[in-house]
């Protein structure tokens, strides 16, 4: 059998199964559709799409009104394009603060109604009970957008957009629904309480939302003073912008790449892998979902990296690569994405095993797509030496499509801050890994490595701010704890270590060497002494339902 008719075969079982005959799909959209409350919200969206275009066509209207061109403006003006804006925005908001309520509470409910014992008993697997949940509140969206279309062709017949910009927005408002859906099942999975569920969604969503506003509004503000040529290719990740870029190129190593590709593909992948973990941790149904959960992840970051590296507004404004700020961003990004990952995929139970643990139980490499802590610490290494290679690769390529010069000192910086990454990560894993063997509850695991990971990064600045402000001697050995900052190798690379820094008992240019020898260290200290702790201690226990 080819490649090509398993998967084909594969996909075809997913959407009889899962989609078109699972139970859970059927059974919540008819609850929901046979209740007053769902019309009654459908209608309260229309109605509340149709008040504030009314407003904003009024308050366009009164300012044209009362300009010096007289109120033809308004009709020579892109006034279909400014309303459908306004309706884009909204319906953004309105979807961010409807779909989380329809999915959050998609597991914690079963529980709290002890209705989940039968969702056991039935023949349902996990992943299809996670995509009908999901498919329930995805589906209701969609049905919103829907709704508000007569509304879209209203701004259409203004004039001032395309068919083509509604069209590629409202795929934008479905991968938003799609992303914001899944998040909402995937917190339900975690928690054993609807409110903790519907708290962590709201905060996810709110975030999210708040942190991807800037890149849009960015976009805007060169389109509008006509300076449109240095495009961020990430800056349609929020949709309420998409009426006046989506389509828009960005140039990504030399390649012009619409703006809408980018939120349409993460949206769905992180989404996706959203909902395989969710998938994991439906009770009383065990799945084992780690391999795609984390090949989704690994591609999705990936992608992140090369459009971020990639950027032509690195250089194409210069003439030449800036690496130093390139350097310092991915560092940072990969510094904020691995103090998450350590603390999520690197705690987890103790391995099952015959006879005394030892370091290699921790260390299997067969297990690294596999959801136990055994293969944990291969798989993030993995994942780190994977996303420093993307950003080596696409910093040549960028280089070599834009004419830039990159010298040996510069790759020679890229190698020296590499191995700081490689061994701060490393790091970073085996204090999640040796939480998990003194610590019984794995979410006081986590938040013990959260801890000390944040500790690694803010401990020496809080010092570094009081000799700066003259409290502590320039002289105290104090600031040899430099050698734990793992800032510090990006400081000296980039020239910012000063003589008004304190001063070190090593040369300041090999701070790359002493901070990799302390964290490498200190990497191997934990991970020799993890069995024996978690032979003592016991460890993390499997979750009991």
């Amino acid at each position: 059998m080819s490649i090509a008719t398993t998967v084909s075969t594969q996909l075809r079982n997913v959407w009889t199964t899962g989609v078109r005959d699972n139970p859970v799909v059927a059974k919540e959209l008819r609850t929901r559709m046979r209740d007053r409350k769902g019309f009654l919200v459908m209608g309260g969206y229309v109605l509340l799409l149709g008040i504030v275009l009314l407003i904003a066509y009024y308050t366009m209207w009164i300012v044209s009104a009362n300009s010096l061109s007289g109120s033809q403006s308004l009709v020579n003006s892109k006034l279909g394009q400014k309303l459908f804006m306004v309706l884009n925005w909204t319906q953004t908001i309105l979807l961010a603060l409807i779909i989380p309520s329809l999915t959050s509470g998609a597991l914690t409910l079963e529980l709290e109604k002890k209705t989940i014992e039968m969702l056991a008993l039935t023949r349902l697997t996990p992943g299809s009970v996670v995509l009908g949940k999901h498919l329930t509140g995805m589906l209701y969206s969609m049905i919103l957008l829907m709704c508000s279309l007569p509304l879209s062709g209203m701004c259409l017949m203004f004039g001032g957009i395309s068919p083509a910009e509604v069209l590629v927005t409202y795929l934008l408002l479905i991968a938003w629904a799609f992303i914001l859906s899944a998040l909402g099942v995937f917190w339900s999975s975690l928690f054993n309480r609807t409110a903790a569920a519907v708290l962590m969604t709201y905060c996810s969503v709110v975030g999210y939302m708040l942190s991807t506003a800037g890149s849009g509004a960015a976009l805007l503000e060169s389109l509008w003073y006509g300076s449109g040529t240095n495009v961020n290719a990430l800056a349609m990740l929020n949709p309420g912008w998409a009426p006046w870029g989506a389509l828009i190129k960005a140039s990504v190593c030399g390649i012009g790449l619409p703006l809408y590709v980018p939120p349409l593909f993460l949206h769905f992948v992180c989404g996706a892998a959203l909902l395989f973990i969710a998938a994991m941790h439906v009770r009383y149904l065990r799945a084992e979902k780690a391999l795609p959960a984390r090949v989704l992840l690994i591609v999705a970051s990936l992608f992140w990296t090369w459009l971020t590296v990639g950027d032509a507004s690195y250089t194409r404004a210069m003439g030449y690569v800036a690496v130093g700020p390139i350097i310092t961003i991915v560092a940072a990004m990969l510094f904020v994405t691995f103090g998450h990952v350590g603390p999520i995929f690197g705690t987890g139970p103790m391995p099952s095993r015959e006879g005394r643990l030892n370091v290699l139980h921790f260390l299997d490499v067969r297990r690294m797509f596999k959801s136990d802590i055994s293969g944990a610490f291969c798989f993030i290494m993995l994942w780190a030496v994977l996303e420093y290679l993307t950003f080596g690769i696409t910093l040549h390529w960028s280089s070599a499509v834009s004419h830039a010069k990159i010298t040996a000192a510069t790759w020679a910086s890229v190698g020296k801050i590499g191995l700081v990454v490689m061994t701060v990560v490393a790091a970073m894993a085996a204090v999640s890994i040796f939480a998990s063997a003194v610590i019984k509850q794995r979410r006081n695991a986590v938040a013990v490595a959260v801890l000390v990971i944040i500790l690694m990064f803010a401990g020496y600045g809080l010092i570094l701010a009081n000799f700066h402000f003259g409290i502590s001697r320039a002289g105290s050995p104090v600031w040899q704890l430099a050698a734990l900052w793992p800032v510090t190798p990006l400081i000296v690379e980039s020239n910012d270590w000063t003589s008004s820094m304190p001063v070190l008992w090593w040369p300041k240019k090999l701070s790359w060497l002493v901070v990799s020898g302390v964290y490498g260290a200190l990497t191997l200290a934990l991970l020799l002494a993890t069995p024996k702790m978690a032979e003592k201690f016991g460890g993390v226990q499997e979750e009991q339902y």
